[in-house]
């Protein structure tokens, strides 16, 4: 499979480096004709930037053709690569547009939806990381692969994919741009991820100063664990000496020591054992 990737080559490697190939049909068609990819990985287009380029547009027209191929499976077109030129372009009002149109198979129309959209500067984070592990899973790269033919480094590709474990709170926070990829980054596995993101946005915290709240709260609750284990140890050997249940509430040193009864008995052993303790005062 290795001999026919042209992944970093982008769109130049999947259907050329100019638009005049001799094999492909270049026309004009009808907009309405034209539909998403259902590889598409973007979801999400600026409205403000859509606006500003149907009003170049509207005075230039389309420069770049759209790629497309013709769809099996309804009447029309599906777009492979100029998504976003369509919708500038309905937006304009436009009747028709420039097309190139491409015999291209599935998997080729997925890998170039994808190419495509990484190259692009306003791509947010999440789609970044969705891409490069649609990538990993159609087509089986290794992140070294994808690094190499994308030209980012090893450790961003992994980043990127492991940012997508976070919760669906904190990735929307990234998405609109509250939090930084530093601070995705320092969030991964944390416990509690989305309070202290709610947290880091509400204080404005730096990614430093997010480090050290994460690192805190591990100590304090290391610090919680290890008294409560103490507490549970000295529950555990008061119970089997006196043979009755005893619960501690420890709050900073400080709290109370219950002992649970359930019968006369009991309390007529905790009675005598009280006594008995006066008695040697």
């Amino acid at each position: 499979m290795k001999g026919d990737r042209r992944l970093g080559r982008g769109l130049a490697g999947l259907i050329g480096d100019n638009y005049d190939d001799k094999e492909d049909l270049q026309e004009h068609l009808p907009i309405s004709l034209l539909h998403p990819s259902k590889f598409q990985p973007r979801k999400y287009f600026d409205e403000e930037s859509l606006k500003e380029l149907a009003s170049s547009i509207e005075k230039n027209g389309i420069i770049q053709p759209i790629v497309v191929r013709k769809d099996s499976n309804k009447d029309g077109y599906e777009i492979i690569a100029g998504e976003r030129r369509w919708r500038a372009g309905k937006i304009a009002n436009l009747n028709s547009a420039p097309v190139i149109i491409k015999n291209l198979s599935d998997k080729e129309c997925l890998e170039v939806s994808i190419i495509e959209n990484i190259q692009r500067q306003d791509i947010n984070p999440i789609e970044e990381g969705e891409a490069y592990r649609k990538l990993t899973d159609e087509f089986s790269y290794t992140h070294e692969e994808l690094a190499l033919a994308i030209g980012k480094s090893r450790s961003h590709i992994t980043n990127m994919i492991r940012m997508l474990s976070l919760p669906d709170g904190v990735k929307a926070m990234i998405n609109g741009k509250k939090l930084s990829m530093g601070h995705a980054r320092v969030l991964i596995n944390v416990e509690n991820a989305e309070s202290i993101a709610e947290k880091v946005v509400f204080q404005g915290l730096s990614v430093r100063q997010t480090e050290k709240l994460i690192k805190d709260l591990h100590q304090n609750n290391n610090q919680k664990y290890t008294k409560n284990q103490d507490m549970a140890a000295l529950e555990g050997t008061i119970s089997s000496k006196l043979g009755l249940k005893i619960k501690i509430n420890d709050y900073n040193s400080k709290g109370k020591v219950m002992i649970r009864y359930n019968n006369s008995n009991e309390l007529d052993l905790i009675l005598k054992i009280l006594n008995r303790k006066l008695e040697c005062q």
